[in-house]
């Protein structure tokens, strides 16, 4: 496992207003070529907006302000639609030449990020996840990764994290392997910014399979949330989110 010394030396304030977030934005959205048409995942259409704009409004609305979007296959749908947004927040956009997965995509980020830590999510799932916990979290704990956890019911269609004492991660269990509750991966992370300096460059990474595994049993800890988690990976759980917000709107 890396060493992790140096990285807990120093953490930065833990206020939003001063903590980059990175989105992952570059999905293909293949299982939803209906929905999406020739756009990228997070820009499928839930109730009249962007799937990744109802991200971006719970993000400000808890206080963020500077935004770096991962974007790789048609980045030009993701910047045309946000360009508005730069009125309000600071958004930059990290392109990827190839695709190069999750990891690579934070390390792509790397020249825009600005602060210690770093807010990393996936742009095809929301979770209601509490921000101020999280990040106070983090810096108690002096985490070098720290990754919100949600609890479910029925996971069979989701792997499960395996935690330990004083919520350590100690492993994953890949979907499929039983039906019983759990934790499951929402998708939110928190990273030192070292950790994200010590990715290989310009190669294609699977945060889950290629940097995550390395801090297993170490100063990899989970956020517990009740909140559930939405993704929109297939077109059956698009529409649960579809009608999840539509649900919610309604009780505005």
């Amino acid at each position: 496992m890396p060493s992790s010394d140096s990285m807990n030396a120093s953490k930065s304030k833990q206020n939003p207003e001063e903590i980059d977030v990175v989105v992952l934005c570059g999905g293909l959205g293949t299982r939803l070529r209906s929905v999406v048409a020739n756009n990228p995942k997070p820009m499928a259409d839930v109730n009249g907006q962007p799937f990744l704009a109802h991200i971006m409004d719970y993000l400000t609305g808890a206080g963020f302000v500077h935004f770096v979007l991962g974007c790789g296959y048609k980045a030009e749908a993701v910047r045309s639609y946000f360009e508005i947004w730069e009125k309000k927040v600071s958004i930059e956009y990290s392109l990827e030449k190839i695709p190069l997965g999750t990891g690579g995509a934070v390390k792509n980020a790397l020249p825009f990020l600005r602060s210690n830590p770093v807010l990393v999510l996936n742009g095809d799932s929301f979770c209601r996840v509490d921000y101020d916990g999280l990040l106070a979290t983090h810096a108690q704990t002096s985490a070098s990764i720290t990754m919100a956890v949600s609890r479910m019911a029925s996971r069979a269609d989701y792997g499960q994290i395996e935690l330990g004492d004083s919520d350590r991660v100690l492993g994953f269990r890949e979907k499929g392997m039983n039906t019983e509750g759990g934790w499951i991966n929402a998708g939110v992370y928190v990273f030192d910014k070292r950790v994200i300096e010590q990715m290989p460059d310009s190669i294609p990474l699977s945060l889950e399979k290629d940097v995550f595994p390395a801090w297993i049993g170490g100063d990899f800890r989970a956020f517990r949330t009740e909140e559930p988690v939405y993704d929109i990976g297939t077109p059956e759980r698009y529409e649960l989110a579809r009608k999840t917000f539509a649900a919610s709107r309604k009780g505005e």
